[in-house]
């Protein structure tokens, strides 16, 4: 076997193709980057809807207890109750 045929023969990948390689690797880890940061900030602003909603129940719930309790006085003598219950204002003594 001579020194020509050898050369001929041999298998490997040339720069080209290392570089074309490396450039589409380089696009679709980019892409990947990009959906996965797009996900992270929509998968936060989520957890933080849910949070707001959830102190705003836990809120409403409180309020809700506090303004049923407002007028309960059972003996009379405090003169508690209502003066106006409207879907915009609640007045009580």
């Amino acid at each position: 076997m001579s020194k020509q045929q050898n050369l001929n023969t041999s298998s490997g990948f040339t720069l080209i193709e290392i570089m074309i390689t490396l450039l589409v690797s380089g696009i679709i880890l980019g892409a990947i980057f990009t959906t996965y940061s797009s996900q992270q900030k929509t998968y936060s602003a989520s957890e933080q809807t849910a949070e707001m909603q959830q102190n705003i129940r836990a809120a409403m719930l409180v309020m809700t207890r506090e303004i049923r309790e407002a007028g309960c006085d059972p003996t009379g003598l405090a003169k508690a109750g209502f003066v106006t219950a409207t879907i915009g204002k609640v007045r009580f003594t």
